[in-house]
């Protein structure tokens, strides 16, 4: 597990891959809400091998 206090100006998605490098190679799925939405992070799990489960944008 990994996790960040930060102040509320800061992006999640922009935190995350930092997170993301601290995780155990065995943690397969990230979950998150809108916020961790964005190619470069589906990117970074997609080539560790994780997948991203985040809510959708919209109706």
């Amino acid at each position: 597990m990994a996790a960040a206090l930060t102040p509320a100006n800061v992006a999640d998605n922009e935190q995350a891959p930092a997170l993301l490098r601290r995780l155990s190679a065995v943690v397969r799925c990230i979950l998150g809400d809108r916020g961790y939405q964005g190619a470069d992070l589906s990117e970074q799990c997609w080539t560790d091998g994780r997948i991203l489960i985040t809510s959708r944008r919209g109706k």
